[in-house]
């Protein structure tokens, strides 16, 4: 297994948290005053908006740290542990209340902002992407996890036989 492929996945996996994690910190309080500036229907509901953002990021940073930890494994040869489906599991969920919680805020972004122009349409889709992507994510994680399993008792078959 090549190795140096998996260490960089795992270090590009700790550079897009990072780099999510400054953005959060420095940049999307202001971005949210300029926006509410901007659309005013926004301004209502922009400390909601905030604190969901930061919320749901919590789930985010679980998903990542379980890549990492899904990576470790691979370098250390155990990819099909039973602590990779479990790992693989735990993101999947993650991505599936993801999935859920931004649909849903879409839809009241998009009602609370409706007919207000391009920002707030900028808004919905944005929140939409996000829920889209981790859905994408969410069935990835599922095939992953199913192949696991099947490599898993594969090699616990080919272990028994002598």
């Amino acid at each position: 297994m090549n190795n140096k492929s998996v260490k960089t996945l795992r270090v590009l996996l700790i550079i897009v948290s990072a780099a999510v994690f400054l953005f959060e910190a420095f940049m999307l309080y202001p971005l949210s005053i300029k926006y509410a500036y901007r659309v005013q229907s926004f301004s209502n509901i922009r400390t909601a908006f905030l604190i969901f953002v930061y919320v749901t990021s919590v789930l985010f940073y679980i998903a990542v740290f379980q890549g990492v930890r899904i990576c470790k494994k691979v370098i250390e040869n155990k990819p099909f542990s039973k602590s990779n489906i479990y790992n693989f599991k735990v993101a999947r969920n993650c991505a599936g209340i993801e999935f859920a919680l931004y649909l849903v805020a879409s839809v009241f972004i998009y009602l609370f902002t409706a007919n207000k122009g391009v920002p707030a349409l900028t808004a919905v889709v944005a929140t939409a992407l996000i829920s889209f992507t981790a859905l994408i994510l969410c069935l990835a994680c599922s095939v992953l996890i199913e192949m696991l399993k099947r490599a898993n008792e594969l090699q616990e078959e080919n272990s028994m036989t002598i």
